[in-house]
């Protein structure tokens, strides 16, 4: 990911981080599966109906989530292309000012103008970047909830008799979900500290 543009790096990571909406409505339904066996089992699965409704909420929450970070990496990538223009063009104009001549004055003022928008661009990817983090950081807590509960949910299985074997496998499947969502958001932040790594060289060599 080094090699790549900034713009592309963050392409990349928003295709991974697309898993996670489909993970979270697999987890939904996996919960709302339960919750249905639990509502079977009675009095059996009792405990297990509010941690099925828990698990179902904060499914949807990391779904929408994901939602909010395919907009927020959208926005990253555009701006990062965009700065990468004005820069291009910053640099040409520089070239191109080194000779002199009667149109300095004029060009300086252009000049002036391209920088002050490469350095807005540069901040609006900052901006976007902090914000993909902060919702990296819900996803992560989400999923770390997810994972305490599942523990209890384990027990509240055992004691669902006929039930139990099919409640296990279920709370299982939740746990194993919230696995996967936590190794993609670690993931991520991989990639992203690799991108703006690479995209703080790219700066420094232009």
């Amino acid at each position: 990911m080094r090699d790549q543009p900034f713009f592309v790096s963050v392409a990349t990571v928003a295709a991974g981080l697309g898993q996670v909406r489909r993970i979270a409505r697999e987890l939904s339904l996996a919960a709302i599966n339960a919750k249905v066996i639990a509502l079977r089992a009675g009095s059996q699965a009792a405990g297990f109906r509010p941690i099925t409704d828990f698990i179902d909420e904060t499914a949807r929450a990391t779904a929408k989530l994901g939602n909010a970070i395919e907009s927020g990496t959208l926005a990253a990538s555009r701006s990062a292309v965009a700065e990468r223009r004005a820069a291009d063009a910053l640099l040409r104009l520089r070239r191109a000012n080194v000779g002199g001549g009667n149109g300095v004055k004029s060009l300086k003022a252009v000049i002036e103008r391209c920088d002050a928008a490469r350095v807005a661009l540069s901040d609006s990817v900052t901006r976007s970047i902090r914000k993909l983090d902060n919702l990296l950081d819900e996803i992560d807590a989400h999923m770390r909830s997810i994972s305490v509960i599942t523990v209890q949910s384990r027990v509240e299985a055992r004691q669902a008799g006929a039930y139990r074997v099919d409640l296990e496998a279920v709370a299982a499947s939740m746990s194993g979900a919230a696995e996967q969502v936590t190794a993609i958001v670690q993931q991520s932040r991989r990639d992203l500290r690799e991108a703006l790594a690479a995209r703080a060289k790219q700066r420094t060599t232009n």
